[in-house]
């Protein structure tokens, strides 16, 4: 169903189904161990995309099927001592897939037929369909240290991502009379698979820290 803007008109291509799914799970192993899990899951069903200088004015664009997983697991160790409050050991999983459906609503364009000069091939993109899949893998060490009226907060993380994209293109082919400007036989489909941006990989790592500290108060 397609939403309406304030003054009620009704906005073309806007609708957007979803289903979501989250839990969480811990396990105390003894008094100062446990375990901690975590799980989310995010699809989109069907998701229309208004329309914007991205796209030409008749596309039709949605996503059909896009969803989001994240799987994380951690080991969390309360000591003993005075300044050491946590220390969280954590590695997750996190997969991310785009699919997008174009139906481009675009102009047939013409072109001379390599043996006949009596006829035409004319061409018309039908749909395209461009997706990407992103893996991520990652970790991360996040101690929590107190120290008189400073809480630190400290760690290293590390994650890698992959990304594999791909793109195919529907276009019907034609071989027009020149003549009479009708198509002589059936259409046959040309099918076109290609990729959009080279596969990558990326394995940032970084240190960070967080000092929160009071420097007044109220009475």
């Amino acid at each position: 169903t397609d939403y309406r803007a304030a003054d009620s008109e009704r906005i073309k291509n806007s609708q957007f189904e979803d289903r979501q799914t989250s839990g969480s799970l811990g396990l105390k192993l003894t008094r100062r161990h446990s375990l901690e899990g975590k799980f989310q899951y995010f699809k989109v069903v069907d998701a229309g995309l208004p329309g914007g200088a991205s796209f030409p004015t008749k596309a039709v664009v949605t996503y059909p099927t896009t969803s989001r997983l994240l799987a994380d697991v951690s080991w969390v160790w309360r000591p003993r001592t005075h300044w050491i409050e946590e220390s969280k050991l954590s590695t997750y999983y996190q997969p991310v897939e785009r699919n997008v459906k174009i139906i481009p609503n675009a102009p047939s364009t013409t072109q001379a037929h390599p043996q006949d000069t009596s006829k035409t091939i004319r061409l018309t993109p039908q749909l395209i369909t461009p997706g990407a899949d992103h893996n991520v893998y990652g970790a991360r060490w996040q101690n929590i240290i107190r120290t008189g009226s400073h809480t630190i907060v400290s760690g290293i993380e590390g994650w890698q991502k992959h990304m594999l994209s791909d793109r195919t293109k529907y276009i019907r082919r034609e071989i027009i009379d020149t003549t009479t400007g009708e198509a002589i036989g059936d259409p046959t489909e040309v099918i076109i698979k290609e990729t959009p941006v080279p596969d990558s990989r990326q394995m940032p790592i970084g240190i960070f820290a967080e000092d929160s500290f009071r420097i007044g108060g109220r009475t």
